[in-house]
């Protein structure tokens, strides 16, 4: 009997491990199906590639170009068409992204494939993006650092500096800062894309200092000293403060002049009057004006051309440029001056009266106007949808006061 459970217990025993043996071998087979099926990736026919691109040219046309791009992209990873290359182009244009629209655009024309019904809108797009100014921006350790281009100083900033470049092009920057060494470098402007200099400067070594600290001579007293190397003194000892053994010290600050960029303008239309006296008559107007960083300072004249008479306008005026969107701007001026009007004949109203006699005249005015201005690198045009100027009456102009209101266009010149 004893023999038996013995036997028993080990025909158990052998079963559960052949079990467990067969269960393990099952589970192992198993996993590697899995692994197998997760890395077969899907394969993409044609006819899902042709699916994406009807996908994209959907979204494209509603304004989703991120959405569309993606669906460009799938269809170009099964096989590279010129359709999909130029509608990637499109997509990065539409989403302000030129630098890669622009090799996009490059590698379209360049494709060859037979079918390319867009190149002449790709050549227009690539000499666009040319034409654009690309964003430049300099930043230094410390700040406060002047900035050349090419040898040309960006004035009216110091770092960090933004400003604008042409694209396509490599350009010299060169850092300078006193009380440390100038750093030069060439950077490479793409077109369409923005660009970055950084730069840690580094102190001179064996610089000179006029006047030197204690060495137990606190931190604020060392900056005082090192500030007053830019500054010329002069000491004065009064005879009152001499007689209290005190002198005076008067500190003059260097004065360093930098030379106004200017802007010309020329402008042509029509104007109309308040006054019933005064038809609607052909206007021309020169502007003169300073930039000082995103302000303007100078001289408006306008000329009034009337058959009878002539009127000359000149207005000191300022305002401010207001950027709105890369080359595009809004300009707004606003000034006062005087008024020379030559009457070469008398002036009649509607009930025979006479209203301006011949001669010369003279009259207070106020100018104002808007301005929507688009650069075309040094050159600019610009619509001027709001011209006002205001007769105030103070002078021998009769009638007034009355209020002159102009629309015009026209062009004008950046002189850096």
């Amino acid at each position: 009997m004893q023999i038996f459970n013995k036997l028993l217990l080990l025909l158990i025993v052998v079963f559960a491990i052949l079990l467990s043996f067969e269960k393990f071998s099952l589970s192992e087979n198993k996993n590697k199906s899995s692994k197998a099926t997760e890395n077969e990736s899907p394969k993409i026919s044609k006819k899902d590639a042709k699916e994406f691109i009807n996908h994209g040219m959907e979204l494209f046309d509603k304004g989703d170009y991120e959405g569309a791009l993606a669906y460009f992209q799938k269809a170009g990873e099964v096989k590279e068409s010129a359709q999909v290359i130029f509608m990637i182009a499109k997509c990065y244009d539409s989403m302000y992204k030129f630098r890669d629209a622009y090799e996009y655009y490059k590698k379209y024309l360049g494709f060859k494939g037979k079918e390319k019904k867009n190149e002449k809108e790709a050549q227009e797009a690539i000499a666009r993006i040319e034409g654009m100014s690309v964003i430049l921006k300099v930043i230094t350790e410390p700040s406060g650092a002047k900035v050349f281009l090419d040898g040309n100083e960006v004035t009216f900033q110091q770092t960090p500096v933004v400003t604008e470049v042409k694209g396509g092009k490599k350009v010299e920057v060169k850092i300078k800062k006193e009380g440390f060494e100038d750093y030069v470098t060439t950077v490479e402007i793409p077109f369409g894309g923005e660009s970055r200099v950084e730069a840690k400067l580094v102190p001179l070594k064996g610089e000179k200092k006029g006047a030197s600290a204690p060495p137990s001579a606190p931190p604020a007293i060392v900056d005082k000293l090192k500030k007053e190397e830019e500054i010329e003194e002069s000491e004065e000892v009064s005879e009152e403060a001499g007689e209290k053994g005190i002198a005076e010290v008067k500190v003059k600050k260097k004065f360093e002049f930098e030379f106004p960029a200017f802007v010309f303008s020329l402008a042509g239309g029509a104007s109309v009057s308040t006054s019933e006296n005064l038809a609607s008559y052909p206007l021309a107007g020169i502007g003169v004006h300073a930039a000082l960083k995103d302000g303007l300072v100078g001289i408006s004249l306008d000329n009034f051309i009337f058959s009878d008479s002539y009127i000359l306008s000149a207005c000191l005026s300022g305002g401010y440029r207001l950027k709105i969107w890369r080359d595009l701007s809004a300009i707004f001026l606003a000034g006062i001056g005087g008024i020379y009007m030559r009457a070469f004949d008398d002036g009649y109203n509607s009930k025979g009266e006479i209203v301006v006699s011949s001669g010369n005249h003279g009259d207070l005015a106020v100018h104002g106007e808007g301005r929507i201005r688009y650069k075309l690198g040094l050159v600019f045009i610009e619509a001027i949808p709001l011209h006002v100027t205001f007769f105030t009456g103070i002078g021998s102009i009769d009638p007034a006061p009355l209020a002159q209101f102009s629309f015009l266009a026209g062009v004008g010149y950046d002189l850096p």
